[in-house]
């Protein structure tokens, strides 16, 4: 009994060091300069502002990209057998997690706070949800997770608005004392 359960515990360390190192390098890999370019943006965050059209054909190419990594990688490991599955589901976990930042990435989000790393985890584990109350639980944490980060992202926008208004009237101010 003793040894099972140090075997679970250091099955658990070992999950977290391997979610851990899939958080790095999904965060290297996510290719910010193809979005940029394909968009015209100068930053990630210019694309919550911009047409929703243009994020939309940005990820629609994203996703056509990692099918076509996908089914590679899928016949690779396919042919491979047994032998190739241990490197299969970490090479899958990390690339579903890449995919899905990359796509955020294509809406505006850069995924660099925890709240929007625990989004991308969300959508991980809903999309893996095998039964209906798997299903529920995901969703429910997914729509708190969401919510906090709209009255985040509505409260910056709100203060970088408020600063521009607030430089605007300083200038108007400085130039009526003239």
């Amino acid at each position: 009994m003793g040894q099972t359960h140090g075997v679970i515990i250091l099955f658990s360390q070992l999950k977290s060091n391997i979610i851990v190192w899939q958080i790095i390098w999904t965060d290297r890999l996510a290719d910010q300069e193809d979005i940029l370019r394909d968009t015209g943006a100068k930053e990630i965050i210019e694309l919550r502002s911009k047409k929703l059209e243009l994020s939309d054909w940005v990820a629609a190419k994203v996703h056509k990209w990692a099918i076509t990594i996908a089914t590679i990688e899928g016949a690779a490991t396919g042919a491979g057998g047994i032998i190739t599955l241990p490197v299969d589901i970490p090479f899958l976990i990390t690339f579903s997690l890449k995919t899905i930042h990359k796509i955020g990435l294509c809406y505006g989000y850069d995924c660099d706070t925890n709240e929007e790393r625990d989004f991308v985890f969300g959508i991980l584990s809903l999309s893996g949800a095998n039964t209906e109350e798997e299903r529920v639980n995901s969703l429910s944490i997914q729509v708190a997770v969401a919510k906090q980060l709209a009255t985040e992202a509505l409260m910056k926008n709100l203060q970088r608005q408020i600063g521009r208004e607030s430089a605007c009237f300083r200038g108007r101010s400085l130039l009526l004392d003239i």
